[in-house]
């Protein structure tokens, strides 16, 4: 069974490479269309978070268009993010800004030879951070990542991310505490997609949009512990096929901060930061926190 649904995938995303760039939009917005009957529960939590959060009326028009440019930057992104993985350097068809800099940054941080934490959200192409950090280094990019519910789709992003030079660390691992010490005791790469919920809500209660919010414990630990830098890294999108990566150092070679709340902090607001300046990008489609009804 999970061969067949891998074959199934694979086709998909084969098909999706013989599109024409100018119908990746169309498309996106064709297959909304198609999916609005089974999108019920999404646009629930979506709308709810723009109320909550950023106070906009589910009614309103401005909400109701926010939320469909959300849902249609997922698909494209993920369109994009997907055929670049399948067509490899030599044929990629993305255009990147912002890749010397990041390339700079990265040398400076590593030399110091603390291994380097990077961390970013679900927002952009979160893919393309692993890909492009790997790239500035030419060394493999060590990625936490949750296991999905299918195991074929499991399989082949695992498949998929060792294209991009990325290894995947998946959080069900019993080694995997061992599994990240050694990455950057070895002067390597370790990175978080850090701005969902920890299981059991258990971590560093920080604010985030203006509301208490705990986040995951993993890259303060580990910067505090062992000294390590934090980067935090996000490939946003521009256009089709055009992206541009922002970072900015969370915790220099040289740090001295012991206190993983506000290190978890200073994390959390650079997230949010660059989510306000992208707001479409995020996905607001997520419970990220409990309201009170």
């Amino acid at each position: 069974m999970i061969s067949l649904q891998l074959v199934l995938i694979r086709g998909l995303i084969y098909a999706f490479t013989l599109i024409p760039k100018p119908f990746v939009r169309p498309l996106a917005a064709s297959l909304l269309w198609l999916l609005r009957p089974v999108l019920g529960k999404e646009k629930e939590k979506l709308y709810r978070n723009l109320e909550e959060v950023l106070n906009l009326p589910r009614h309103s028009i401005f909400a109701k268009n926010f939320a469909r440019q959300v849902l249609q930057h997922q698909i494209e992104s993920g369109i994009e993010s997907l055929v670049s993985a399948e067509k490899g350097p030599r044929h990629d068809p993305i255009e990147i800004l912002g890749f010397e800099s990041l390339e700079a940054t990265i040398s400076d941080l590593k030399a110091a030879g603390k291994g380097l934490i990077v961390i970013t959200g679900h927002m952009g192409s979160w893919e393309f951070v692993a890909k492009y950090c790997a790239l500035a280094t030419g060394e493999t990019f060590n990625a936490l990542a949750k296991p999905s519910k299918s195991p074929a789709v499991t399989k082949y992003l695992e498949s998929s991310r060792s294209k991009m030079n990325t290894r995947v660390l998946w959080t069900d691992r019993k080694t995997l505490l061992k599994d990240m010490m050694l990455s950057l005791k070895h002067g390597q790469i370790l990175g978080f997609v850090m701005d969902q919920k920890p299981d059991g809500r258990q971590g560093p209660e920080v604010t985030f949009f203006d509301r208490p919010t705990k986040f995951v414990a993993g890259p303060a630990k580990l910067a505090t512990r062992m000294q390590a830098p934090v980067l935090a890294v996000f490939c946003m999108r521009e256009g089709p096929w055009r992206y541009r990566i922002v970072h900015k150092v969370v915790a220099s070679p040289h740090h001295e901060e012991r206190d993983e709340v506000t290190l978890t902090q200073a994390m959390a607001a650079e997230i949010e930061r660059v989510i306000r300046l992208y707001p479409e990008q995020w996905v607001w489609n997520y419970k990220r926190w409990r309201f009170q009804t």
